[in-house]
């Protein structure tokens, strides 16, 4: 199986950068896994739709068209619990497909275009929060629904 995780960069951070491959490293236990990182455009902040029509447009432009695209959206699904997520993700992972690609949206979200492309979107939290944050926690609970399938210790219930 092939995973990636893309994000939109505006920055860098020495910490996330850390915790980065630390998570990569992890996953990498369960599939060929990669962390893309796209670069964002530089807009002016009322540009808001524009912007996140070119980086929906950047996304878009990088898909092959056969991988399951999975949208990290903060107006989307949300699971209950790790567990939930778990099974979702499973019952993707278990289908015919076998690349699939996460994508954390940047500050304004997704297109239209896009959304209507994705097989699947899950919102990490009700919370708002910081880019860098999203990802970690993206890189987590991934490593966490791949720990709780294959049934390691890392998960309490």
């Amino acid at each position: 199986m092939d995973l990636g995780l893309w994000y939109l960069q505006t920055s860098k951070e020495p910490w996330l950068t850390e915790a980065q491959q630390v998570y990569t490293k992890k996953l990498q236990g369960f599939a060929k896994f990669e962390l893309v990182a796209l670069k964002s455009p530089n807009l002016a902040r009322g540009q808001q739709a524009q912007k996140s029509e070119v980086e929906s447009e950047l996304i878009l432009k990088k898909l092959s068209g056969k991988e399951r695209l999975i949208l990290f959206d903060e107006k989307a699904w949300k699971p209950k619990s790790s567990v939930e997520l778990s099974q979702k993700l499973v019952s993707e992972f278990e289908g015919a497909a076998s690349k699939f690609v996460f994508v954390i949206g940047g500050a304004f979200g997704f297109s239209d275009a896009l959304k209507a492309k994705a097989n699947l979107r899950i919102s990490l939290s009700n919370l708002t929060m910081n880019h860098h944050v999203a990802q970690l926690m993206a890189l987590e609970q991934l490593y966490r629904a791949f720990s709780i399938w294959k049934g390691l210790p890392y998960h309490n219930e």
